[in-house]
C-alpha cells in the first residue's frame, strides 16, 4: 500500500475529471498541433464529431493560414491570433483563432465565432458612414476621403451639387414621407 501515491492519483483523476467537464463547456473548437504543424482535433472521449470541426480540417486554406501562424508562434512566443473565414453551410463565418505554445511543446488552438460580432460590428460602420435615407457616404466620409487624396486628384477632381427645386413646398404641402421619396 502507498496511499500516498494513491491521493496523488485520486488528485490526478479529479484534475481530470474537470477538465474534461471544461474542455466540453468551452463553446470554442480547440485544436492541437505539434511543432511541425500537424494539426489535430482535441478530442475527448465520447465527444463525437462536430462538422464545423470537420470543415475546417478539410479547408486546406485555412489550415495553411494556421501553419503560418504555428511557425511566427514559434518565432516568437508569444500569444498569436489570427482571424480566420470559412463559407459553412452557404454562410460566411468569420473565426478568431488564438495559438499559445504549451509547456508540452504543442501548439494549443482555440477558435472562436466572431460572425455575429462582425456583422454587428460591419452594421454600426455602416450606421455611422452612410445617410440612413439614400444610402450615400455622409460627409464625415467625404471630408475623410478628401483629406485622404491630398492634392493626389488636383487635376481631376470633379464635385457635383445636386438641389431639388420646391422640396420644402413638397414637404410643407405633401408631408416629409413625400420629400424622402423624392430625396431618394
Amino acid at each position: 500500500y502507498y496511499p500516498e501515491l494513491q491521493d496523488k492519483l485520486l488528485d490526478l483523476e479529479r484534475i481530470n475529471a474537470r477538465n474534461r467537464v471544461l474542455i466540453t463547456t468551452i463553446p470554442d473548437i480547440l485544436l492541437v498541433s505539434d511543432l511541425e504543424g500537424h494539426i489535430s482535433p482535441l478530442s475527448m472521449p465520447g465527444s463525437g464529431g462536430n462538422p464545423l470541426v470537420m470543415a475546417i480540417m478539410r479547408n486546406t486554406e485555412l489550415l495553411a493560414k494556421l501553419r503560418t501562424s504555428i511557425r511566427e508562434l514559434l518565432a516568437t512566443k508569444t500569444l498569436i491570433t489570427v482571424d480566420l473565414k470559412l463559407e459553412w453551410l452557404n454562410t460566411m463565418l468569420y473565426l478568431e483563432a488564438r495559438l499559445h505554445l504549451s509547456e508540452l511543446n504543442e501548439i494549443l488552438i482555440m477558435i472562436r465565432d466572431m460572425s455575429e460580432r462582425t456583422r454587428l460590428e460591419n452594421e454600426l460602420r455602416r450606421m455611422a458612414e452612410r445617410d440612413p435615407l439614400t444610402g450615400l457616404f455622409n460627409r464625415r466620409i467625404f471630408e475623410n476621403e478628401l483629406n485622404s487624396a491630398n492634392n493626389e486628384y488636383q487635376h481631376s477632381l470633379t464635385l457635383t451639387l445636386i438641389d431639388i427645386d420646391g422640396l420644402k413646398l413638397v414637404n410643407d404641402t405633401l408631408g416629409h414621407q413625400a420629400g424622402d421619396s423624392m430625396l431618394v
